[in-house]
């Protein structure tokens, strides 16, 4: 729940921040969409510190001692939640209360990155406490954010029912073509963060026993789900995209209709992968 709410609260924001052509939409629904996610983030955080004091002091009952939530927070993971809670606390403020819309995106952009480097503390790497391996991993998940994010942006585009119909066509289109360069980025820093994370946290002699555990597995089912959504990325930059910007206003329903199918599979892709990634946190890492 957590790394959903937090990509939506960061990559939504930067969305609207690099497509203008969007923002003059005046739509009412990305405000809703990440205020939704920031009262996610507000209410699970404290659950989160809940439980991980329940992991450590062995039981519910004792997690919900003050003593025993004192010792949690006083260390770096238990902190870390307590700014992610801190950091809803103030993005739900902002988004509820700011009217510009450039300056509500970048607040609200701002505080979500900050909040999105809190989970690397609660993670493998924050474990380590090697400072190479933990800005690894947040730029790491920023990018993750920026992808999934514009994904869930283009599917309320896509699913959004306009008076007229034409009205959403070029947003879309130049949102799609500044996409094509920020998506690209993001990918090179997804996979050269991976490796970084891989070789730091697995370490190269471990490679070939990834198959044989349970965090291996995970891994390797994350994996096939990156490639699927490389692949469907792809067909949307380099084959629906071109089709769609080609007929212009006098696009039918078909290659809207593609387009939708395309990136709901991604973004539902996205989702499932980021699952599998909080299942990874709960998993040992093969030594």
């Amino acid at each position: 729940m957590q790394y959903v709410a937090i990509a939506i609260a960061l990559g939504l924001p930067a969305f609207m921040l690099y497509n203008p052509a969007v923002r003059a939409m005046a739509l009412v629904w990305p405000r809703r969409m990440v205020l939704a996610a920031a009262l996610v983030l507000l209410a699970a955080a404290p659950a989160a510190l809940v439980a991980q004091t329940a992991m450590m002091a062995g039981s519910l009952e004792a997690a919900l001692s003050p003593d025993a939530l004192r010792a949690v927070i006083s260390l770096p993971l238990g902190m870390a939640i307590l700014v992610r809670a801190v950091g809803a606390a103030l993005l739900v403020i902002v988004v509820a209360a700011f009217s510009p819309e450039r300056v509500l995106w970048l607040a609200a952009a701002v505080i979500a990155a900050l909040i999105n480097a809190t989970f690397v503390w609660t993670s493998h790497a924050g474990a380590t406490g090697f400072l190479p391996l933990l800005l690894s991993d947040v730029v790491h998940l920023l990018a993750a954010s920026i992808w999934i994010g514009a994904l869930a942006a283009f599917a309320g585009i896509m699913f959004w029912r306009p008076a007229d119909s034409s009205a959403r066509l070029w947003p879309l289109i130049t949102a799609l073509a500044r996409f094509a360069r920020v998506g690209t980025f993001a990918v090179l820093l997804l996979i050269g963060t991976g490796l970084i994370n891989g070789v730091m946290l697995i370490g190269f002699e471990n490679m070939l026993m990834l198959a044989e555990t349970p965090y291996g597995r995970t891994l390797i089912a994350k994996l096939a789900l990156f490639a699927m959504m490389l692949a469907l990325a792809g067909a949307n930059r380099f084959r629906l995209a071109p089709a769609l910007a080609a007929v212009g206003k006098d696009a039918t329903d078909t290659p809207l209709r593609m387009l939708r199918l395309s990136i709901g599979l991604e973004l539902a892709a996205g989702v499932t992968l980021l699952a599998l990634v909080a299942v990874l946190g709960t998993l040992p890492p093969p030594s």
